[in-house]
């Protein structure tokens, strides 16, 4: 028991266990860990490892942090001991296909995560590892790798790394590395350009300046408004108060459209006099761009939502006030990341200088002292029995 070694082999996510005496040989090692995982991972490259030869498969040593493999382990028909292998070791299972060469590994290498933007598409695919070294590299270097994981011209490559002050910014052949500010796990995006990088502007950087103003915008659907259940009752003076009507739905709102502020701004009282999120109701979202008017948007929530443009209030929050100059964009309402929902309530919306008023109406004399006898009643009550307690 002494001389076994455990190994924890890393293939497409998923670890198997293996056990070996220290003797025996590591292409022994590796074909059991081949036969374990085509038994137990559900991963498509696994249960196709039977098709790959031996001779494109190897050991790497792995490392958890930065989940990748590591420093190659040395010829397969060594034994475990002469590999140096520990009691307990991972091991990160690598293949390759039909005349390709496994990666070079650098023992100072840094990983970074590469995004390739697709131009056809407009979209980012990634991310892949690609490797430099951590000490000293540049701008070119980090090129030639990319290129090399593509098998393209150094030329047609451009990079652009996220300066977290500057934005997005071209990655020149004489900066280094650490300069920009990339570490171990940080992401840079390259672009596979029709002709050489220097003389046109890369189309990943007109996708940034775009994508900076696209937020994904979340709402509820006005028409699920009545399933909230309405608030109990609240006491007051030993009097209840009953509930809104409408199912919880405030009445129509004084001053200007603005309801009264709930406990949690933003929420939606429950049965049990709790305040639930606006957000748990906010479950659909969609892509918009803050440059856009606010027209724009209600032209394109009552296209999802399938209702008419007028039939629906939109708020920035559900108790906010209502908003109504469709002209204005999204970014002079002041919407702006991580503020990216809104809230609709069905009803005819407000226009431009249209406001909603309540009027309080005066019931007269009568009522007026109705009201004193009740409160002289009251304070009766009040006086005897202080002079029982007495």
């Amino acid at each position: 028991q002494q001389e076994m070694v455990e190994c924890n082999v890393y293939f497409a996510g998923t670890f198997v266990k293996v056990c070996k005496h220290k003797s025996e040989t590591l292409k022994g090692l590796l074909e059991e860990a081949v036969k374990d995982h085509q038994a137990s991972n559900e991963a498509a490259e696994a249960k196709s490892l039977g098709s790959v030869a031996v001779e494109n498969m190897r050991l790497r040593e792995y490392d958890g942090f930065k989940k990748a493999g590591t420093r190659p382990i040395g010829d397969l028909s060594q034994t475990l001991e002469e590999a140096g292998l520990k009691k307990h070791q991972a091991l990160f299972l690598e293949t390759r296909k039909d005349g390709e060469e496994f990666e070079t590994w650098i023992p100072d290498q840094m990983i970074l995560r590469l995004m390739k933007y697709e131009k056809k598409s407009d979209s980012l695919v990634g991310p892949i590892n690609v490797n430099v070294n951590e000490n000293g590299s540049r701008g070119i270097d980090l090129r030639n790798a990319v290129a090399k994981l593509w098998k393209v011209d150094v030329g047609l490559v451009a990079l652009i790394a996220q300066d977290p002050l500057a934005g997005p910014k071209i990655v020149e052949d004489t900066v280094g590395l650490d300069y920009l500010k990339l570490k171990e796990g940080s992401q840079v995006f390259a672009e596979l350009c029709d002709g050489p990088h220097k003389d046109t502007k890369p189309s990943i950087l007109e996708k940034f300046e775009r994508d900076k103003y696209i937020i994904v915008l979340a709402y509820n659907d006005p028409r699920e408004n009545d399933k909230i259940s309405p608030a109990p009752p609240k006491e007051t003076n030993g009097t209840s108060v009953p509930p809104p009507p409408g199912g919880g739905v405030p009445p129509p709102p004084g001053d200007g459209g603005v309801p009264p502020p709930p406990k949690v701004e933003g929420g939606v009282p429950d049965a049990s006099g709790g305040m639930v999120p606006a957000s748990a109701y906010q479950t659909k979202n969609i892509q918009f761009d803050l440059r856009k008017p606010l027209r724009e948007l209600r032209a394109a929530l009552a296209k999802e939502l399938k209702i008419d443009e007028d039939a629906f209030k939109i708020r920035k929050a559900r108790f906010l006030r209502e908003l109504k100059n469709g002209k204005k964009s999204l970014a002079s309402y002041n919407f702006s990341p991580p503020d990216v929902s809104v809230w609709l309530d069905m009803g005819t919306p407000l226009k431009q200088g249209e406001y909603i008023v309540k009027l309080y109406v005066d019931l007269g004399e009568e009522k007026d002292k109705e009201a004193e006898k009740k409160e002289e009643q009251k304070e009766g009550k009040k006086k005897k029995k202080k002079k029982k307690n007495k």
